[in-house]
This record gives structure tokens, C-alpha cells and sequence, in this order.
């Protein structure tokens, strides 16, 4: 083998362009002091163990062999070469320069020892970086180290691991839509794992102070409501401008034009059955099992419905624990343009309570199939009912959100009202009020009944400001932000019910988030200003942090239990997992076609439901981001809109305003339902479709 050629240019030092102060003063002019900062060196990784995910042994590493700076080392280089890693040692001095070699030569090989370590022990895995105390994902973990990953994410203890490996033997083979229960119940959906065992009596033992501590009794004193007639009723409910909506249903390149009255129902597979129908090439054998006057026998190939509510759709909410045959489903509708009923306002409507408007809140009823040898579905056959209108003066609803805390309803048959549990809600005029909601029970499934309520059950205003947000803590417990920032802590049992008012954010707060049911004490918000926070109330002061800031607010914030993450969409239109115990580096989980407008996570399985601008409805499962890192995210579209045209060409970013998607809600009632989701439009459209499918055996 030839000898490698040597470079005969001159070595000389590099110019140096600033001047140490410390030069004349001979502090590091032994061998020993060089030696005693490159141990240094070698104890720096293990001084931040308490950062660290799992602490590495002070003893390993660094195997002791000469070192010499003759070879290998110039003074004017800095750079460490793979071949001189083998060469380190730090045991002996014999070869260490001495005082006659200059300044320059010592601070460069100390230099050098340096670069040489750390290169050593980022290949040896012990080289570890920290972002505000939390390792960081991309530089401090191992190549494959799912371990480390899933630490990282979970936390270390027992308990979180144990409700993570749960979640993901339940739910990690779903890999867009909910999958229903196999024979053996190790599929498909299931209630939240913290109510399991002792977890469902405790969720039941906080309704104690309702059923056993005259909790409903002074609720129901306070509360004043008295029925309606059809006639009375008439002027709380919005009459929209047209009485028909107009649409195009059906497969793609055979849809046909739909017509829905106000306040009807659509079936959504009488779209595909006229295409079925018109279709040259399908069989005949399949057109003629397709006939109208069978719809009470047939089997529908896609379980949903199309509602019509009239007027323009601003949130719902399913109500929960509904354990019989029937499911509800509350919707808000859009109010006529406030301009038109009074005088307009210096002020912005957002921070200004309005005066008090009529208006209503919708109730329909779905049916769950109990057909025998089948797992419960959406009743095809059966068409939905408006089954309660909450009729009020109060102004438009802004915000509702059923009580999500387990219960039972003890003496419900024996009851007149078929109980739908707390409504609480934000109404236009500032205030927070809360509604004990009930149906009455009738001999005909399709008499809707219509409730004015005067007085609440409970309501909070705060001085010199508006009620923007809420949720739920526990049954008795409610968080509500307001439009000056400030948070507040209601107590339906503490007197005085206002048991916590601090300064949460500096502006206008938008959506409230709790991490229920595994820590409610743990409160995600976000502001107008593009913050993101996570707060701790059992020390707000304290225990807080803030992910990183965005030019728009999250315009929702749905806790994921399966996951233990907050789903949030940014304004580069990207669905992000926020982890409770990495809150400041989000996960990433998917992509949205356009600007985002709602997000829901499913109550008895892994999935998130997201809405946008151009109507388009994605669902995925960030389960299988969260578990597998170099898994790619995938997501489902459900549904998607029309872009605008102008002169036969395409205007990308803009959309239909009667198209995009307002809300989206996975029903939280039964968990063999918890596959149903509503998707509601500005037009007043609502589609309620059953999204789970069967579990495939292998």
C-alpha cells in the first residue's frame, strides 16, 4: 500500500482578532489545571439528572489512552477528525505542553478536548440537550429508542404507562374510523379507562350532593320555566329566508338535486339509491332490492340522516349518559343580524353584552337499531324527531356544553321527565347560566315540546366585562373565561359560589379546555393574542407554561384521554398533539385542506373529527402518530366542499360561506354509539352519520 501524501505547506497559527484580558496572568499554567477541566468535561452530562429520562453511569465512557498534541493536533485547527478520537486520553501528563508553548497552544488544545468529548459521547448516546428543563425529542434520544419516546411522553409513572398500553391494545388497530366491539370485547369502543373498577363508583359518588343532599330540590326552586303552545313558540324559533334547502347528494358524476324542507329530515342513502337506479352499468339483480316502498325493511348501505335546522348553526353538543334506545343531540342556531333589531354600537360586539334577544335551542331525538344477531346502530328506518325546543330571552347562545361526568339517573321510569342532566351555556348578553334540562315524557315519539325558561338554575355575570368560555371540572365545579383575560372558578355548593377570579391571560379568551377525566385540574386556554396555556389551579401561580406563540389563536381545544394530549389546529392549518408532560413541543398528527374551524376527540375511542372552511370533514386517529413517531399520520375525508370559481377558474383559499363546517361533535351518550358524528354547516345543515365499522377478524 502506497504511503499517504502529506501536505508541505507551512503550519502557522490563525490571525487572532481579540485580546484576552486574562492572558498575562498565567491562570491555567500547569498540566494539572488542563487536566482538571478536561475531567471536568466528562462529569457535565451527569450534572442535569434530574432532567434526564433514564441516568447513565459515571463510570462508563472514556477509556484511558496517550494523548499527544505532536500528531494529529495543529494549533491552528480546531477541528477533531475521526481518526484522533481513538488517540484521547486524559490519565496522562507527560505530554502535556508546558509554559514555554504559549497561551495560543494551550487554549486550543483545551479547545480540542472538548470537541472531541462531545463528539464521543453524542456517538455513545449520553450527550443529552434539554428544552426549559424537558429533553429534547430530536437531539437527545437514540435513534429507535421508543422507550425514551414513549417516557417522554407519558411520564415515568406506573399508572400513566399502564392507561397508555390500555388505550393502545383498545384502539391502535383503528386506523382512521372507530371500529365497533369484537365477540371478544378486546376491540372497538369502551368507556374512558379511569372509570374502570372504583373509578365509575367515585364518578358516581360526586352526584351525591344532587340526589342525596338536596342538590336537584334547590336547583329546581331557583329555576323557573312553564310550557308552550306551537302558536307561542313560533316567534323564539328563527324562520330562515327560504323554506327549502337546496343541495346535490350522491355518488361522484351521478348526484342529483335534493330539497329539504324546514326543520325535516333527509335520509342520506336515498342519494345513492336514485344513483343506484339510474346507473346503466349496475346489475339488475341489485337495482330491483332497491325499491321506495320497502324503506321500513331494506337494509340502508349508509347509516345517517341530513337534518335541516333552518338557520345558520354556531355550536352542539351531544347530551351524555344516555344509556336507553334514544339519543339527543342539542343544537344552536344563528339569530337574525343584530343591526336589524337595534341601535349599532360604538363598541365591539365581542367585549359589548347584547340586549336580550328571543331565541332557541334545538333537542332532537335519534333512534339506536337493536336489531337481534347485531351490534346497536343508527336507526336507518327511523326518522330523527325534534323532541324540545328551549325557548329564552336571553340573547343568542354562544356556547353550550352538556355535564360530561358519568352518572345515573336513579328513579327514572318512576319520573314524569325523562332527565337530560346540566346544560351550561354563554349567552350574548355576558351571562353564564346553567339549565336542569328535561324532556316530558308523551304517548307520541313525534310531539315536539317547547319549554320558556325565565329564570336559571344558576347564572354569573362578571363586572365590566362578558362571559366568553366554559367547561366542565367536576359537577360541581365550572371554569369560565372572560373577555378581559381573567378566569373564574364557580362552586355550585360553596358559598359564596365564586371561589377562585385571577388574571389568566391579557386579552379576550376564546376556548377552555380541561384534561378530563385523568387531571381536571389541569386547564388549557388560548387567547386572542396567539397564546397557548397550560395552567395548574391547584397553583396557577406556579404551575403554568406556554407553548409557542402563534400569529392566530387555536380556534378549538379538545383533550384527547387515549392519547393524555391536547388536539389543537394552528394557523398553518396543521393538527397538533399538545403532551401534558411535554406541553412546549407538540406532536405532529396531520394536515388539514383548509382553514380549521372545529375540532372534537371521541369519548369511547381514539379518533379526532376536525371541520373546515370548505366543508371538508377529516377524521384520524393520532393514536398511531403518538405511538409509532416514524409512523406517517393518515386521515380519512369524510366529506368534502366546493371551491368558489370565478370565470371557470379556481380561487384557492376561498370558499362558500354557507359551506364550511361550524361544528363537529362525536356522540359521548352510549358507548356501543360513540361512532356517531354530527357535522353541522352555516347553512343549517346537519349530517349525522355512523362512522364506526366492523371489526374485521383475522
Amino acid at each position: 500500500m502506497p504511503p499517504l501524501r502529506r501536505s508541505t505547506r507551512s503550519r502557522i497559527p490563525n490571525k487572532r482578532y481579540n485580546d484576552n484580558p486574562f492572558e498575562d496572568l498565567d491562570i491555567l499554567n500547569s498540566a494539572s489545571e488542563i487536566e482538571r477541566e478536561t475531567q471536568e468535561i466528562l462529569s457535565d452530562g451527569d450534572e442535569d439528572d434530574e432532567f434526564a429520562l433514564e441516568k447513565a453511569n459515571q463510570n462508563e465512557g472514556i477509556e484511558e489512552e496517550e494523548i499527544s498534541f505532536e500528531e494529529g493536533l495543529s494549533d491552528g485547527s480546531g477541528i477533531a477528525t475521526p481518526a484522533d478520537e481513538d488517540n484521547i486520553s486524559i490519565s496522562s501528563t507527560d505530554a502535556l505542553p508546558n509554559k514555554a508553548d504559549g497561551h495560543a497552544s494551550r487554549n486550543t488544545a483545551r479547545d480540542k478536548v472538548k470537541a472531541k468529548l462531545a463528539a464521543r459521547k453524542l456517538k455513545q448516546g449520553k450527550f443529552e440537550s434539554h428544552i426549559r428543563g424537558v429533553q429534547d425529542p430530536i437531539h437527545g434520544f437514540i435513534h429507535g429508542a421508543r422507550l425514551e419516546h414513549v417516557l417522554s411522553i407519558f411520564g415515568p409513572d406506573t399508572k400513566d404507562i399502564g392507561h397508555f398500553a390500555r388505550c393502545r391494545d383498545q384502539w391502535l388497530g383503528d386506523t382512521v374510523l372507530p371500529s365497533r366491539t369484537n365477540p371478544q370485547g378486546t376491540r372497538g369502543f369502551h368507556s374512558d379507562f379511569s372509570f374502570d373498577g372504583k373509578g365509575r363508583s367515585k364518578a358516581n359518588a360526586e352526584w351525591h350532593w344532587y340526589y342525596g343532599q338536596g342538590g336537584r330540590e334547590r336547583l329546581t326552586e331557583k329555576q323557573k320555566s312553564h310550557s308552550l303552545s306551537a302558536d307561542e313558540a313560533i316567534q323564539f324559533v328563527p324562520r330562515p329566508t327560504n323554506s327549502t334547502q337546496a343541495f346535490l347528494m350522491g355518488p361522484y358524476g351521478n348526484q342529483k338535486l335534493c330539497k329539504l324542507p324546514y326543520l325535516s329530515v333527509f335520509p342520506l342513502d336515498d342519494a345513492w339509491e336514485h344513483a343506484d337506479q339510474t346507473d346503466p352499468d349496475r346489475p339488475s339483480s341489485l337495482k330491483n332490492k332497491r325499491k321506495r316502498g320497502k324503506r321500513r325493511t331494506r337494509r340502508r348501505d349508509r347509516e345517517g340522516w341530513l337534518l335541516n335546522v333552518g338557520t345558520g348553526v354556531r355550536c352542539m353538543d351531544w347530551v351524555p349518559n344516555q344509556h336507553g334506545e334514544t339519543q339527543f343531540l342539542a343544537v344552536s342556531t344563528l339569530q337574525p343580524k343584530y343591526s336589524q333589531l337595534q341601535a349599532p354600537s360604538k363598541q365591539a360586539p365581542g367585549f359589548t353584552p347584547s340586549i336580550g334577544l328571543r331565541s332557541s335551542i334545538q333537542v332532537w331525538s335519534f333512534s339506536v337499531s337493536t336489531a337481534p344477531d347485531q351490534q346497536p346502530k343508527l336507526d336507518a328506518n327511523q326518522p330523527p324527531q325534534l323532541s324540545l325546543i328551549i325557548c329564552s330571552e336571553w340573547g343568542e347562545p354562544r356556547y353550550l356544553k352538556w355535564c360530561p361526568i358519568p352518572r345515573d339517573f336513579p328513579g327514572e321510569g318512576s319520573r314524569d321527565n325523562i332527565p337530560l342532566g346540566l346544560l351550561a351555556s354563554i349567552w350574548t348578553d355576558g351571562y353564564a347560566r346553567i339549565l336542569d334540562i328535561s324532556i316530558p315524557k308523551s304517548e307520541s315519539a313525534t310531539t315536539t315540546n317547547y319549554i320558556m325558561y325565565t329564570e336559571p338554575a344558576y347564572s354569573f355575570k362578571p363586572p365590566h366585562t362578558t362571559c366568553t368560555s366554559l367547561c366542565w371540572l367536576s359537577p360541581t365545579d365550572l371554569a369560565i373565561g372572560h373577555a378581559n383575560g381573567f378566569l373564574a372558578l364557580h362552586s355550585l355548593v360553596a358559598s359564596p359560589s365564586l371561589t377562585l377570579y385571577l388574571p389568566l391571560h391579557e386579552t379576550y379568551i376564546h376556548v377552555l379546555a380541561p384534561a378530563y377525566p385523568l387531571a381536571p385540574h389541569l386547564l388549557a386556554s388560548s387567547c386572542m393574542s396567539g397564546y397557548l396555556r397550560l395552567t395548574d389551579l391547584r397553583s396557577p401561580a406556579a404551575s403554568t407554561v406556554f407553548a409557542q406563540r402563534m400569529r392566530m389563536p387555536p380556534s378549538q381545544i379538545a383533550f384527547s384521554s387515549s392519547t393524555m394530549c391536547f388536539i389543537a389546529v394552528d394557523e398553518g392549518e396543521m393538527v397538533k398533539a399538545y403532551p401534558l408532560r411535554r406541553f412546549i413541543a407538540p406532536v405532529y398528527v396531520g394536515r388539514m385542506p383548509a382553514t380549521p374551524m372545529a375540532v372534537s376527540t371521541g369519548t369511547f375511542h381514539s379518533c379526532v373529527a376536525m371541520g373546515c372552511a370548505d366543508g371538508s370533514t377529516l377524521v384520524t386517529n393520532p393514536l398511531r402518530k403518538i405511538s409509532h413517531p416514524k409512523v406517517p399520520p393518515v386521515a380519512i375525508t369524510l366529506w368534502r366542499g366546493k371551491p368558489v370559481l370565478a370565470d371557470g377558474q379556481l380561487i384557492g383559499g376561498i370558499w362558500e360561506e354557507m359551506g364550511q363546517v361550524k361544528s363537529v361533535a362525536w356522540n359521548s351518550g352510549r358507548v356501543d354509539c360513540g361512532g356517531w358524528l354530527a357535522c353541522a354547516m352555516r347553512s343549517g345543515l346537519v349530517r349525522v352519520l355512523d362512522t364506526a365499522v366492523d371489526h374485521q377478524t383475522d
